[in-house]
């Protein structure tokens, strides 16, 4: 099907072509993030890890260390400020500078804060001249950051700033000619940045686009798209053009435009097979494009799929495991994209995938529900180390595309119950036996024979007490007499023992119905009794009560 681009008296057509060829790569999983978040973002640190910060919802202050070496994350030090749909730049000596954002009050913010790989900490530094959230910043060829347009308090702006490193401050550009939020920004050349799209005041999505001279601080016109869009993705590729994808004029777009900088001019490719908002875009291989995930406008979305920049044509691919919206994508050193966090069909995730150009193909992960956050296994009553009942709760971390999980009282599993996979699960522990011995829960994942498990102590024997004695201070014998049920100051001495789980708790009271709060064991203690008679109970480290047992003071 051939398309007409139109610039100045030169009608240009360009073919659309679709290879029908599968692509042989696919996704895997890898480990997840401290927390589940969308709208985080992601960059690649000096030395190939990868730093995954903010998101929602609410906004975060958590960041996360992606090691690719052990496939796992570890929480980051947190940030300063709480943000989501911030923007984060790898500068020139290896920090990175976190702009922006929505703050956890969902309004934008002018707050920056660099990260330090060497010191692992953020901290503040120069604030942007208005707030700013879905803006666009690049690293600029002289080290510098720019910064351009974005959701301000009044909507979307036009203005442009610049930081510098050395001053650890913004400087002011000349605006743009049209307010733009979710626009993309693309560098180009030398010092040159290009602009294309976004949404403008009112919510008109614009096809305009402009470039950023640095030389000059200022905005010079430029082609426009065929398509009007906003939050879209672009990325540059190896021969120098600017490729955009997807994006939204109301719905969801599968229409593809590519920028010519030698010519100033747009030209539309494709379509994509599946319409997308926000695609997670990264460069693989020798310059091909991997563009997946993002929206339907409607639902995320799990298919994927491969812009070859030799052939102008796209491949399709693997799917990923879960289909996701707003993900975190960060292109590793390995030549594999890590892609983390989003909004999948039940909610925010804390899972992460990798993309291998030479991978296995990949189908949607259609069993059973998304996973929370955390190392894969169970822990009982998070993770106690006694118990009174044979009653508790199993908290569950499984690995994608479980539809079922079987527990058991026993690791053969002779006896076990099948179950829907959740973050907490009800359960009987086995309740024969000695008390001093661990009861152990087993839990096997899908048709995984690899046994996950944890124990508790089960004490169901109550302490006792064998004497409790009373005195009164030399500070209430010299207060002078009072009614007998005027508090007096009293130190009371308790024997008592536990043979399974300890001493953990004690409660001292002169009315065995009003018992009072629980504090720590100690075998004396000091304190202020109304009444003739002083009554003491001890709780163990399973919560189990002795008998109450009463003293008069002497």
């Amino acid at each position: 099907m051939g398309r007409t681009l139109l610039s100045g008296t030169l009608a240009l057509t360009l073919v659309a072509v679709w290879t029908g060829i599968a692509h042989a790569g696919g996704f895997s999983t890898t480990g997840s993030m401290t927390v589940a978040r969308q709208d985080a973002v992601g960059v690649k640190l000096q030395g190939g890890r990868a730093l995954i910060l903010g998101g929602q919802f609410p906004a975060t202050f958590a960041a996360d260390i992606y090691d690719p070496a052990t496939g796992q994350f570890r929480a980051a030090s947190a940030m300063g400020t709480a943000r989501y749909g911030a923007t984060a730049v790898t500068m020139n000596d290896g920090r990175v500078l976190v702009i922006g954002g929505y703050g956890a009050d969902l309004v934008p913010l002018s707050s920056v804060e660099i990260y330090d790989p060497q010191t692992q900490s953020f901290s503040p530094t120069g604030s942007l001249s208005i707030p700013r959230a879905n803006t666009t910043a690049v690293l600029l060829s002289d080290g510098r950051v720019f910064v351009a347009g974005g959701t301000s308090t009044a909507g979307p702006v036009a203005s442009a700033e610049v930081y510098d490193q050395l001053t650890a401050s913004f400087t002011p550009t000349s605006p743009m000619a049209v307010a733009r939020a979710g626009a993309t920004a693309t560098p180009f050349g030398t010092g040159r940045v290009l602009i294309a799209g976004g949404e403008t005041t009112g919510g008109a999505r614009l096809g305009s686009a402009e470039v950023y001279d640095h030389g000059t601080r200022t905005f010079q016109s430029t082609g426009s798209m065929e398509t009007p869009r906003a939050y879209a993705s672009a990325v540059r590729l190896v021969d120098g053009r600017v490729l955009i994808v997807g994006g939204s004029n109301g719905s969801a777009l599968s229409s593809v435009e590519i920028y010519r900088p030698l010519s100033g001019t747009f030209a539309s490719y494709g379509p994509m097979t599946t319409a997308r908002i926000a695609p997670a875009v990264a460069t693989i291989g020798a310059g091909d494009i991997l563009i997946a995930g993002g929206s339907s406008g409607s639902a995320p979305l799990a298919s994927a799929e491969i812009f070859r920049t030799a052939q102008d044509a796209f491949t399709t691919t693997g799917s990923l495991r879960y289909a996701r919206n707003a993900p975190a994508v960060v292109a590793l050193d390995s030549g594999k994209v890590l892609i983390a966090g989003g909004s999948t069909t039940t909610g925010y995730t804390a899972t992460a995938e990798l993309y291998d150009e030479a991978g296995t193909p990949t189908e949607p992960c259609a069993l059973g529900p998304t996973p929370p956050g955390g190392i894969i296994g169970i822990s009982i009553n998070g993770g106690a180390a006694y118990t009174n009942t044979t009653n508790v709760r199993l908290n569950v971390v499984w690995p994608e595309c479980t539809a079922a999980l079987m527990v058991s009282n026993d690791g053969g599993f002779s006896n076990h119950v099948s179950v829907t996979p959740a973050s907490s699960v009800d359960w009987t522990l086995d309740s024969t036996g000695p008390e001093r011995l661990p009861r152990t829960v087993y839990v096997r994942f899908g048709a995984s024979t690899q046994n996950y498990t944890d124990d508790i102590i089960l004490d169901q024997t109550a302490p006792t007490i064998s004497a409790v004695a009373v005195r009164t201070t030399r500070t209430s014998a010299r207060e002078a007499p009072r009614a007998d049920r005027a508090p007096r100051s009293l130190v009371i001495t308790t024997k008592a023992a536990d043979a399974v789980s300890g001493l953990a708790g004690m409660q001292i009271t002169a009315n065995r119905s009003k018992p009072g709060k629980v504090r720590t064991f100690v075998k004396t203690v000091k304190a202020r009794i109304a009444g003739p008679r002083v009554w003491v109970r001890v709780q163990d480290r399973a919560g189990n009560f002795s008998a109450w047992r009463s003293a008069r003071a002497h």
